[in-house]
C-alpha cells in the first residue's frame, strides 16, 4: 500500500463498532446515513411522538440523540409512523417515511431538512395507493443511480391477503415529486418469503445494483422474519434473487432479523443496520438496532456477518438509565401518545406532568415513557404526588395495554389496563405521599411492583404480575411515568440492568 494512502487511512475515523445491539433497545425499521464523517440514524415510533427519533454517531460504537423529524403528527395523517428512510445528498436530506393518512390508506411521504439533525418541513404524501388498489404504500427507499434519483417502495398488500409487489419510479431532482408511472421489481414468490417482501435497501456495488430486502412474518412471538438480496445491472431489471436466500436469519442469539439500511462507512467498509429480537425478552423490549458488515463473494452475492447470522449478544450493550429532570429539555428518548401529549414542566428539582389538551383515559390521562434496553431490569422514580391525583411507574404497550403501580387516594395500587379498561390487581395502604416506586423486570415479561417511603427499603405490593400481553404486535413496552386527575411532580428516574437468569 502506498505510505500516503496508509497514513490518510490511520486518520480517517474508525468505522469498527462496538458488539451489537448497536442501539439496544426499541429501534425497529433502521434507518441510518452518513453525513460527511458523522452517521445519523432513525427508527419506526408508530403511535409515539417524538416521532423518529434523530441519533448520531461518530463511530458508530455510540449512538447520541439529537433530536427528531417531528415533534407532533403532520396535519394529514391519522397516525402508524413507520419506516423512516434518511436520504442525504450533500447539504441536502430527506426522510422518506409511512403514516396513515386520514380517511385513506398508508402512503409515503417526505420532509426535508439543511442537515440529518433537523428542522424537517413536511411535504406531506407523495405515494398513496395505485390506482384500482385499496391497500397502500410503506417502506420507501431512495436512490441516485444511473444519473437519475428513484423512489423504491412496498405496496402494502399483505394487510389485505395479496401479493407484496415492490415498486420504483422516477423522482423530481429535488426528490420531493414523482414522475412517469411506477414499475414492479419483483414481488413474494419464494417460499420462504410466504406472504410479504418488504423494507428495501440499495446500494451499488460495481456492476450490479443489490436490493436488501425481508420476508415473512416480521413481528410478534411467531415471527419467522429474514432477509433476502436480489440483483440487476440497473433498477429497470430484471432482477435475480440469490439462491442462497435468505442471506439473513435467526441463530441462538437473535430472532426475526430483517428491516436494514446498508451504507459505506467513513473506512470504505460495507455495513448494514438492521433490526432483531433477543429470543428471550423478544417483544417486550421490541426490536433492537443491530449493525454488521456485508462482504461480497467471488460470485457477487453479498455474504451478512460472515453468513452466520446476526453477531453479539443480547443484553451486552445494556446501559443504566438515569433522569433527574434537571436540563433545559427532556431527552428526544422520552416520548408519549402523540394523539395525547401531555403537559410536560422540567423544574430544578424535577418534572410536573399533567393531562394535555386531549388527556388519554384512566391512569393513562398523561404518559411519558422510555423503551427498555434489556429484560432483566429495576425501574424506580420518585413521586410527590397530591392525595386526589393518581402518579405511578408503568410499562406501557399502548393506550390500550398497560401493568403499573400507582399513588392514589392513600393507597397504593397494583393495576392492570387491558383493552381500555382497568382493574386492580392489589393495593396497600399508604399515607405518605412522597414515595418512590418500583418495579423490577424479569425476561422481559414477569414484574413485581414495591414502594419506600425512605428511597432504601422497599415493600412489594402483591406478587409477580404477567405483562405478556402488553406489548403491541410492532413495538416493545415503555417504561413509563403516568399521572391522572391533575398534576404530579417525578424526581430521580432510574431504570438499571440486573444480572439475567442463566440461558
Amino acid at each position: 500500500m502506498n505510505r500516503l494512502l496508509a497514513l490518510v487511512l490511520l486518520a480517517l475515523p474508525c468505522a469498527a463498532h462496538a458488539a451489537n445491539p448497536a442501539v439496544p433497545g426499541d429501534f425497529p425499521d433502521p434507518s441510518i446515513a452518513r453525513f460527511g464523517t458523522d452517521y445519523y440514524a432513525t427508527a419506526t415510533t408508530s403511535a409515539w411522538a417524538p416521532i423518529f427519533p434523530i441519533l448520531k454517531s461518530h463511530d458508530l460504537a455510540h449512538f447520541e440523540p439529537i433530536g427528531a423529524v417531528f415533534d407532533a403528527a403532520p396535519g394529514w395523517s391519522t397516525g402508524d409512523f413507520w419506516a423512516p428512510e434518511l436520504f442525504v445528498d450533500g447539504k441536502h436530506t430527506l426522510v422518506y417515511y409511512a403514516a396513515h393518512k386520514k380517511d385513506g390508506p398508508m402512503c409515503v411521504a417526505v420532509a426535508e431538512a439543511t442537515s440529518p439533525a433537523g428542522p424537517f418541513t413536511d411535504h406531506g404524501p407523495i405515494v398513496c395507493a395505485q390506482p384500482g388498489v385499496v391497500f397502500g404504500a410503506i417502506d420507501a427507499f431512495a436512490i441516485h443511480d444511473g444519473g437519475k434519483r428513484y423512489l423504491v417502495w412496498k405496496e402494502d398488500g399483505n394487510s389485505v391477503q395479496k401479493p407484496t409487489p415492490i415498486l420504483y419510479q422516477e423522482l423530481t431532482p429535488d426528490g420531493l415529486k414523482l414522475v412517469g408511472a411506477p414499475h414492479e421489481m419483483f414481488r413474494n414468490d419464494a417460499a420462504w418469503e410466504r406472504e410479504l417482501v418488504e423494507g428495501p435497501g440499495l446500494l451499488r456495488n460495481g456492476e450490479w445494483l443489490y436490493v436488501f430486502y425481508s420476508g415473512n412474518d416480521c413481528c410478534g412471538r411467531d415471527c419467522n422474519y429474514a432477509l433476502g438480496v436480489a440483483r440487476a445491472k440497473t433498477i429497470a431489471g430484471p432482477w435475480e434473487k440469490s439462491p442462497k436466500n435468505p442471506i439473513l436469519a435467526a441463530n441462538s442469539k437473535w430472532k426475526c432479523p430483517g428491516h436494514g439500511t446498508v451504507f459505506r462507512a467513513v473506512d470504505g467498509r460495507t455495513l448494514i443496520l438492521y433490526h432483531a429480537f433477543d429470543p428471550v425478552a423478544f417483544v417486550d423490549v421490541g426490536r433492537q438496532g443491530l449493525l454488521d458488515e456485508v462482504t461480497f463473494g467471488a460470485d457477487g452475492w453479498p455474504v451478512i456477518a460472515g453468513g452466520k447470522g446476526p453477531s453479539g449478544t443480547p443484553n451486552s450493550a445494556a446501559q443504566p438509565i438515569r433522569d433527574t429532570f434537571n436540563e433545559k429539555a427532556l431527552s428526544v428518548l422520552w416520548q408519549w401518545p402523540f394523539a395525547n401529549a401531555p403537559t410536560r414542566t422540567l423544574e430544578k428539582n424535577g418534572l410536573t406532568l399533567a393531562p394535555g389538551p386531549t388527556p388519554g383515559g384512566g391512569r393513562l390521562a398523561a404518559v411519558i415513557g422510555r423503551s427498555v434496553p434489556t429484560g432483566d431490569y429495576a425501574a424506580t422514580v420518585r413521586i410527590d404526588a397530591d392525595a386526589a391525583t393518581s402518579a405511578g411507574l408503568a410499562l406501557v404497550g399502548s393506550v390500550s395495554a398497560a401493568l403499573g403501580v400507582s399513588l392514589e387516594h392513600g393507597k397504593v395500587v397494583v393495576w392492570r389496563r387491558d383493552k381500555g379498561k382497568e382493574a386492580v390487581i392489589a393495593s396497600a395502604p399508604l399515607a405518605a405521599l412522597r414515595t418512590t416506586l418500583r418495579v423490577v423486570a424479569r425476561g422481559g415479561h414477569t414484574y413485581r411492583f414495591a414502594y419506600s417511603t425512605d428511597g432504601k427499603t422497599f415493600h412489594d405490593v402483591g406478587a409477580n404480575v404477567d405483562g405478556i400481553d402488553v406489548p403491541p404486535w410492532d413495538l416493545g413496552v415503555r417504561a413509563s411515568l403516568v399521572a391522572a386527575g391533575g398534576s404530579s411532580h417525578f424526581s430521580d428516574f432510574a431504570l438499571v440492568p440486573t444480572p439475567a437468569p442463566a440461558r
